[in-house]
């Protein structure tokens, strides 16, 4: 039994010291404003002042994932974490350390400042659930370097199942993740160190997929450039890894700029929420080709402005008719919307644009370019 003691206005509301306590616990007794409540697994929230005719209570308790081929139920885990409060930003990782110790031995993955190595490019596709701001002390590319809900579901227009996303990553991304190591040297490591026996075998991708030509260009670079940075910040030790990084990414990807400016199109209330101002990315035709959604005070800003984008990989804003989303057209590119900072870049927003809009991109086209981003 955990006894907790809450001073907040409601049961549900937790901070993020009290949050994977109450998630690991079997039972808990938690005083909160003068009412005791009590939790278990078979009775989720029973309270002094309310009658229940239903046994099991209030659905107030966090429950841990039933299913473990649902990538939704762990994406569920930093969800609700990511929407706790924190007295010092300096613990957004040793706050986590019960439920990411979870998450690396049921993924058997480590994290990566908050995101599971093994599905690196699924998680980098967090959108979010409420109005948020930076938070310095961590990468602005994971949730763990906003304050605010983060939702890790764009991609659940395709699928939940964790087979089917670990055949999406090898098939549909072709980014070699790299973290930079240490602030005063140019040594970069491989974000996911997976066991790949296969090293005489043809080159393959991030996930050992085969290695495909997407682009019409040169994309034979993919090791990063010996190069160091100065005066880049340092964020949070990433307590969570066992060779933690600077949090610093340094990859090659496809790289394109368009122009962001007011909206042509309607929104639409299908798909998963969408927080921010609802910005109209344009190319070379002046069509509208996609939309990002951004922070009112960033809007105010940039917009009307030209701005680059990388790709990330290919990915899907709606499910397929026929539930075989691999054999339906539909596939877009996502997209990050990036701000530089002299030599680093930090992330804006994400986004999908059609594969054939890579011709609509502004000033040089179409780049491979390495980027470095915090």
């Amino acid at each position: 039994m955990r006894i907790f003691l809450n001073s907040v206005s409601h049961c549900n509301q937790l901070t993020a010291a009290s949050f994977q306590e109450k998630l690991f616990s079997q039972r808990s007794l938690q005083f909160i404003n003068g009412q005791v409540v009590f939790n278990c697994r078979r009775a989720r929230e029973w309270r002094e002042d309310v009658v229940f005719e239903d046994e099991t209570g209030i659905v107030g308790n966090l429950p841990m994932p039933r299913e473990r081929n649902d990538i939704g139920e762990f994406e569920g885990l930093i969800q609700d974490y990511s929407d706790m409060s924190l007295t010092y930003d300096s613990d957004i990782y040793n706050a986590f350390a019960g439920i990411a110790k979870y998450i690396t031995r049921e993924l058997k993955s480590n994290l990566c400042h908050g995101i599971p190595e093994a599905y690196f490019d699924w998680f980098l596709l967090w959108t979010t659930l409420k109005p948020q701001t930076r938070r310095k002390s961590a990468p602005s590319w994971s949730w763990s370097g906003w304050i605010g809900g983060s939702w890790p579901r764009i991609w659940d227009w395709y699928t939940r199942n964790m087979k089917k996303v670990g055949r999406a990553q090898r098939n549909r991304t072709w980014i070699i993740w790299y973290q930079r190591m240490a602030h005063n040297s140019d040594k970069c490591s491989l974000v996911w160190e997976h066991d790949n026996k296969a090293s005489k075998s043809p080159p393959r991708n991030f996930y050992r997929g085969a290695i495909r030509r997407r682009f019409d260009l040169d994309c034979s670079k993919t090791i990063p450039m010996p190069r160091k940075l100065d005066g880049t910040p340092e964020y949070t030790e990433d307590t969570l890894n066992p060779r933690p990084g600077t949090g610093f990414l340094q990859f090659w990807t496809v790289s394109v700029t368009f122009r962001l400016d007011t909206p042509t199109s309607k929104a639409s209330d299908e798909g998963p929420p969408k927080i921010g101002s609802r910005v109209g990315i344009f190319g070379q035709s002046g069509e509208e080709l996609g939309i990002v959604f951004v922070d009112e005070s960033w809007r105010m800003g940039h917009v009307p402005g030209e701005h680059e984008f990388i790709l990330l990989c290919e990915g899907r804003d709606e499910r397929a008719e026929t539930g075989r989303e691999d054999d339906e057209d539909g596939w877009k590119y996502m997209v990050m919307l990036l701000e530089w900072h002299g030599e680093w870049a930090e992330r804006v927003s994400v986004g999908s644009i059609e594969k054939h809009d890579l011709y609509e991109a502004l000033g040089d086209g179409t780049l491979w370019k390495e980027i470095i981003l915090g």
